[in-house]
């Protein structure tokens, strides 16, 4: 694990983890409602080789995770899930 970030608001927290394979971990930390994540955590894609960094925080009113990798790449997901994630990658 390269990264970890707690993050969140209005009741609702989020804790991600920056992985070596290039994913993302995100679990909800948040009580209540039927558990739907393994111990392991809900795992994203999108970086080809390594995560390096990983942030929560807000876009709007939404919660959502960001993640910087290798050659430049940032991911930019919804923390829940739910919604479109954004790629960009930084020319060299």
């Amino acid at each position: 694990m390269n990264a970890l970030a707690l993050g969140g608001g209005d009741g609702r927290y989020f804790l991600a983890a920056a992985v070596e394979d290039g994913t993302v971990r995100i679990w909800p930390t948040h009580g209540g409602g039927r558990r739907q994540h393994t111990r392991f955590g809900r795992r994203y894609g999108g970086h080809r080789r390594m995560a390096w960094s990983v942030a929560v925080g807000r876009a709007g009113e939404r919660l959502v995770v960001v993640s910087g990798g290798s050659r430049g790449r940032v991911v930019v997901r919804p923390a829940d899930g739910r919604g479109r994630t954004y790629q960009a990658r930084r020319d060299h």
